[in-house]
């Protein structure tokens, strides 16, 4: 059973992103699966966020809006 993909996966970003920068040819497997695992370590924390904040605000829907707050929260704790 092949397994889903990403709608965008590191490796074909990283495709594409080489164009760019010739002098680099090669990603390794484990730094693929490293940016994956981040990325997608990234996105749990974020819709975590949004419930949060939308339980707050008494809204039974995530908005948009409760991404965008989650994500100005999760970048600023970052910085």
């Amino acid at each position: 059973m092949p397994q889903r993909r990403q709608p965008l996966s590191v490796r074909r970003f990283f495709e594409e992103l080489k164009k760019d920068y010739p002098q680099v040819t090669k990603m390794s497997l484990k730094a693929e699966r490293l940016a994956h695992e981040l990325t997608l370590d990234f996105a749990r924390k974020l819709v975590k966020r949004a419930i949060e904040i939308a339980a707050a605000k008494k809204t039974k829907t995530v908005l948009d809006r409760h991404i965008k707050e989650a994500y100005a929260d999760l970048t600023a704790s970052i910085k």
